[in-house]
């Protein structure tokens, strides 16, 4: 089996649904390619012939072990994203003002301002500022 050339995100939903599939032991190709989702429902052939081989059991685990590892992974991230947002309660508005200058997202504004604060008297000019953040 080889879907990584044409599953460009084996993470996504179909990526993930193919995986849970062959954890729990699936392994017909044309079962398998039928969970596909979106533009993947296009290239069924492709998908079908990229599906067709063999897994073994010591595969399966080591496919779930890595599947486990990375829902746990995103599971801490995401509570991190919401501690953090707790945190940052009080800078709300400021997130708000920078996240509005293009190029910069909730997470850059989150950033600068854990970075310089909200502080500005200590930068005389905006040149200063640049100056230190290089």
């Amino acid at each position: 089996m080889k879907i990584t050339g044409l599953v460009s995100d084996l993470l996504g939903l179909t990526g993930r649904a193919i995986l849970r599939a062959l954890i729990a032991g699936q392994t017909d190709p044309v079962q398998l390619a039928d969970l596909a989702q979106g533009t993947l429902k296009n290239k069924r052939a492709a998908l079908i012939d990229a599906l067709t081989g063999h897994i073994t059991a010591h595969q399966r685990r080591l496919i779930k072990l890595h599947v486990d590892l990375i829902e746990r992974l995103e599971a801490a991230v995401t509570e991190i994203d919401a501690h953090l947002g707790e945190a940052l309660s009080p800078f709300r508005t400021a997130v708000a003002r920078l996240d509005a200058v293009p190029g910069i997202n909730t997470v850059g504004a989150q950033a600068i301002l854990g970075e310089i604060g909200l502080e500005m008297s200590r930068f005389p000019t905006h040149q200063h500022l640049i100056s230190w953040a290089c």
